[in-house]
Order: C-alpha cells, then sequence, then structure tokens
C-alpha cells in the first residue's frame, strides 16, 4: 500500500511540473530563451549610467586622470565627494593621495616605501580620529577599505599595489591615537 501511495505521489508531481504556467511562447512552438543574468562588470555599468555608483576610470594607466593636481585621480576625488559624509572628505581626500602614491613608489627604494606606509598609517589614523571627535555614524575602516578598493580598480593597479605590499613586507610601522590629521 505505501509503495503505491509513493507511486501516486510522484505522478501527481511529474504531471504538476509537466504544466508549466500556460506562457504565450509555448503556444506559438517558439521555446522562449532564458535570460542570461548580467555579469559582474555589466551590472557595474549599469550601476554608474543609473547614478547609483559614481563611474570610475578603468583606463590602462596607473595613475588615472587627475587634473586638478591634488594627487587624487579625478574619479576617486568625485567618489569621496559624492560617498562620504562633508566632515571626513579631507581625511579621506589624504588617504587617497597616500594610496595613489602607492602605485608609482619605486618599491626598490626602501626609504620611499616605508615613507609611503608611514603616510599611510597616519592618513588612516586620521580617518579614525575624525570619525570619533564628529561622532560620525560612518565606519572608518569602511572607508579606508572603499579607497583602497576603487585606488585598485583595475588589473595593472592591483598588480602595482601587490608589488607595494611585497616590497613592505617585514617592516614595522606604529600609529597613534591623536595627532593624525596635523600635517
Amino acid at each position: 500500500m505505501k509503495f503505491k501511495n509513493k507511486l501516486i505521489t510522484l505522478a501527481v508531481i511529474a504531471f504538476l511540473q509537466g504544466c508549466g504556467g500556460g506562457d504565450s511562447s509555448a503556444s506559438s512552438g517558439k521555446p522562449e530563451e532564458p535570460e542570461k543574468p548580467l555579469t559582474v562588470a555589466q551590472k557595474i555599468a549599469a550601476l554608474e549610467e543609473s547614478g547609483q555608483l559614481p563611474k570610475l576610470n578603468r583606463d590602462d594607466t596607473l595613475t588615472g586622470i587627475d587634473a586638478d593636481s591634488n594627487g587624487v585621480r579625478d574619479d576617486i576625488d568625485a567618489y569621496i565627494s559624492q560617498v562620504f559624509p562633508a566632515e571626513i572628505r579631507q581625511a579621506a581626500t589624504k588617504a587617497a593621495q597616500v594610496e595613489q602614491s602607492m602605485l608609482t613608489v619605486d618599491v626598490n627604494d626602501k626609504d620611499a616605501v616605508r615613507d609611503i606606509n608611514n603616510a599611510y598609517t597616519r592618513a588612516n589614523g586620521c580617518i579614525f580620529e575624525t570619525a570619533r571627535n564628529k561622532d560620525l555614524e560612518i565606519k572608518p575602516y569602511i572607508v579606508s577599505k572603499q579607497i583602497s578598493a576603487i585606488t585598485a580598480n583595475t588589473k595593472k593597479r592591483l598588480l602595482a599595489m601587490v608589488d607595494f605590499s611585497h616590497a613592505s613586507n617585514g617592516m614595522v610601522f606604529t600609529g597613534q591615537l591623536n595627532g593624525n590629521c596635523d600635517e
């Protein structure tokens, strides 16, 4: 008896699955092609076109376009202005300048690598200090992480960051709780 019940249940399930939704393509005799999911690049492009994401420079250069020569790519300047609260923008811009310098430093010059790492420590300390002192809701590590991500947004830039990271191996850096925003 149990076998018969299972057989009937399977037959009903198979029948119900075969009875699709009765869409119009079935009646026309043409099978409907399933929509292909968007690639990550297509999703990003759509978000940039809609204005939900700032358009980032993805050319084949390390430095991108910096028309105002402030040490930060123009697209990253726009991102900082659009995404971060006004109170933290100056600290975020300083961090972006340091991140940008990581792309072009001579990784064989250990003193230059150390100087940039010290500047990076101070710049990120300034982000944290600003967020703490101004009681901002934004999480400072998110600001730092986003700046790193948008700076290394192409393979060439990412590989330059990896080279910089390798050149920094074995170095030690210290930070301070306050005074990071002083220049």
